[in-house]
Order: structure tokens, then sequence, then C-alpha cells
């Protein structure tokens, strides 16, 4: 499985040719109802490999929708609109990190240090061009110490060290979908 950053909350999967999509800007989706957007949560269902169920967390304004994602063997749980460290058991997690109206890094990291999980990716982060006041990627990696930390350019290919639990640190890519406004410095 492929696991894609987007920016903000939207997250993409890809399994062979299928894809899902998880807090879309635009477009079909599976949704939160967390800011900004506050869209309708999705019900159970299944698209290819790909098969969802909600999960209720703790929100902004009280309680909102995360999935556990079923998919090539693997579990992972989409934890899009959290505001508050919680416990859960998964292959993969996705969590928002970057604080403002979701959790920031320090209780994403808590949520890993709490979770039964192998890898755990944060979402909803700053990247260069983002117009919302996140936390970034090095403030995920400054508080997750202890855990195999990997970088990745726009997406990860989900893989798992039999010691540690990893954090994959996924830089956003631009995307003829999103209306975010991407700036990108070339890296020698």
């Amino acid at each position: 499985m492929i696991v894609r950053a987007m920016g903000g909350l939207w997250v993409e999967l890809e399994l062979g040719r299928y894809k899902l999509s998880l807090e879309p800007d635009r477009g079909p989706g599976l949704f939160t109802g967390s800011p900004p957007f506050y869209r309708s949560p999705s019900p159970p269902g299944s698209s290819g490999p790909f098969s969802w169920r909600p999960v209720e967390l703790e929100g902004l304004r009280g309680r909102v929708t995360g999935y556990e994602i079923s998919a090539g063997g693997l579990k992972l749980l989409y934890a899009g609109g959290a505001l508050r460290p919680f416990s859960a058991e998964a292959d993969v997690l996705v969590a928002p990190a970057g604080g403002l109206w979701y959790m920031d890094a320090k209780a994403f990291c808590e949520t890993v240090r709490r979770s039964s999980v192998k890898a755990a990716v944060p979402v909803a982060v700053w990247y260069p061009g983002s117009k919302r006041s996140f936390e970034g990627l090095e403030e995920v990696r400054r508080e997750c110490r202890g855990f195999r930390r990997i970088r990745a350019e726009g997406e990860w290919s989900v893989n798992f060290d039999p010691v540690k639990a990893t954090i994959a640190l996924i830089d956003p890519v631009p995307s003829v979908h999103s209306r975010h406004k991407f700036i990108r410095n070339d890296r020698q």
C-alpha cells in the first residue's frame, strides 16, 4: 500500500490500481466532519480492495469520525480530526500533528506511544506554501524521539521495522487536484 500526503488532512491510499481519498479538498472520498470544511462523515463501505468502518474520536467541536480501513492484509486507522491523544491498534496510524484545530506534534507522538502500531504518518502539518499556521514535520521529528523516523517526498510505500515503530514524515507534493499552492526549493 502507498500512503500519499496531499496537504492538510487530505491523504490518498493506493493499492494496485485502486485509490481511496481521505478528507479530499474536492471530489469523492471519506470525510470526518472536522474543520475547516465540516463535511458529513461517510458510512461504512468498501471500494475495490478497501473496506472501512467509522470510529469516533474527540474533535474540536465534540465527536468527529475517523476510519478503520482494511486493504491488502493491512489495518490502517485514519484519525483525521482528532484533537486529543488516544490509543489504538493498527498496522498504520494516520493522524494530525500540526495543532490549530487538531492534535499537535506532542499529542501525536503521545498517541503513537500509547498505541500498538507498526507505523504512523503525521498529517495536517505545515509545509512550504501552506497558509495554515500548523506545526511542521520538524516538530514531529523532535517530539517523536525513540522511533525509527523516515522522510519521504510525497508518498510512502508502507513497510515496517521489526524492532521499532516507524514515523513516516511525508512532505506533500503538488497535485493538480489540490487547491493549495506549493513553493518548493530544488534540493541538490
